[in-house]
C-alpha cells in the first residue's frame, strides 16, 4: 500500500503518533519516523520504476534478437527498403551469376 503511494501518509501520521505498548497515542510525538516513511516511499516507486523500465527494454530486446538486422518496426518491404540502401551505401554491390553461366570477365 505505501509503495503505490495511497494513503501512506495515513499510515505515517499514525506511525509519528505512536507513544509504546499499552499508551495513548499523542500528536506527532515521533516526527523522526517521517523519515523513514518517506525514505521508504522514494526508494520503493525508483525500484518499481527501475523494474518496469528494465522489463519493458529487456522484452524489447529480445523481440529485437529475434528478429535480426530488421527494424522492429517496419513491414518487410520496408525492411527490404532499408538493406538495399545500407547495400548502397557500404559500396559493396550484390551480384548474382546463373551457375550454368559464366562471369563476364
Amino acid at each position: 500500500r505505501e509503495l503505490k503511494r495511497i494513503g501512506w501518509t495515513v499510515v505515517m501520521l499514525d506511525g509519528m503518533d505512536s507513544v509504546g505498548i499499552d499508551h495513548a497515542p499523542e500528536v506527532l510525538n515521533r516526527p523522526e519516523v517521517s523519515l523513514y516513511f518517506v525514505s521508504f516511499v522514494l526508494v520503493g516507486s525508483y525500484f518499481l520504476v527501475n523494474l518496469v523500465v528494465s522489463v519493458v527494454i529487456d522484452t524489447y530486446n529480445q523481440e529485437k534478437a529475434k528478429l535480426g538486422d530488421r527494424c522492429v518496426y517496419l513491414t518487410e518491404s520496408q525492411n527490404a527498403y532499408v538493406r538495399s540502401h545500407r547495400r548502397m551505401i557500404r559500396g559493396v554491390p550484390r551480384v548474382f551469376f546463373d551457375s550454368a553461366e559464366a562471369p563476364p570477365w
